[in-house]
């Protein structure tokens, strides 16, 4: 009778991390394992278990977040794209590695992450109990409108204080620099400061009006054409207190009803005056202070 031999089929190899991780040829004295079953190989460990006679320890984290940790602590060139996530910054924390979220408080000021998820990194910084960070990013965010936070999933990560004090500055803002710029409609003071230099700057004889024309709403003495574009910034503003009343389609607003309704106005005019007008704006948010929950 002949007998039949079973055929155990071989495993498949476990898969490797990406370089410098995937070579016990660089001094590895660890194997890390990951969630998903990478193979890292690395340095420094407890015995209890060996890989190919290295030891290895057990990771909860997955490879990416284990090779962006990793990636903090060796002499190498990193970028935030990989290492500026929430779930790196709680493995060092998990792991107490003080020195490597410092490097990724560097590498994350060194990058233009601030501008391009601000959201993101101010999720990270209030992990990491970084006050300034949380400061700048915030004040990035006055870009964003309130109803595009939601796509951000980030602000999941963070506490519902934080999250409370983050919007209570978006709203405040807001009604700040609306309320400075209605300043400029009515027959009272906009709450914006114009140092001396510009203020003189902003007085012009018009023909057309027959008087001097002045920035402020002053003796009902003003540049005829700002309505216009007072009332167009102050909706931008009430939505997104951070956005940019220099911008092209907002400066072609003030252009255009200088040209129509003050003749002697210039484009160059307008666009100094905007300018002006938009660097008080900045200097009535700085006055909002953000309340942090640490």
């Amino acid at each position: 009778m002949a007998t039949t031999t079973s055929i155990v089929p071989t495993p498949p190899p476990a898969p490797i991390a990406p370089t410098p991780f995937d070579s016990p040829g660089r001094g590895a004295d660890l194997v890390i394992i990951t969630s998903e079953g990478t193979i890292l190989y690395a340095v420094k460990s407890s015995p209890a278990e060996t890989y190919e006679n290295l030891p290895v320890y057990r990771a909860s984290e997955d490879c990416r977040t284990m090779c962006a940790v990793m990636r903090l602590c060796y002499p190498a060139t990193i970028g935030p794209e990989t290492t500026a996530e929430v779930s790196v910054v709680d493995a060092l924390q998990k792991y107490m590695m003080e020195d490597a979220q410092e490097r990724l408080k560097e590498v994350i000021c060194s990058s233009g992450m601030m501008k391009t998820e601000p959201i993101r990194i101010f999720a990270i910084a209030c992990r990491c109990r970084w006050a300034d960070i949380a400061r700048a990013a915030a004040k990035e965010i006055l870009r964003i409108p309130l109803p595009k936070w939601e796509n951000s999933a980030e602000l999941r990560v963070i506490t519902g204080m934080d999250y409370h004090f983050l919007q209570q500055y978006f709203l405040e803002c807001s009604r700040a620099s609306v309320h400075a710029l209605s300043g400029f409609l009515g027959s009272i003071d906009p709450g914006i400061t114009i140092n001396a230099e510009d203020r003189s700057s902003l007085t012009m004889t018009c023909s057309t009006c027959s008087k001097n024309s002045y920035l402020f709403a002053l003796h009902n003495r003003r540049y005829t054409w700002l309505d216009d574009f007072i009332l167009q910034a102050r909706g931008c503003l009430r939505e997104s207190p951070g956005a940019d009343i220099t911008s092209d389609e907002l400066m072609g607003v003030a252009v255009h009803a200088a040209g129509r309704a003050c003749k002697e106005s210039s484009a160059q005019e307008v666009r100094k005056i905007v300018r002006i007008i938009n660097n008080g704006l900045q200097a009535v948010i700085e006055k909002v202070e953000l309340k942090l929950d640490f």
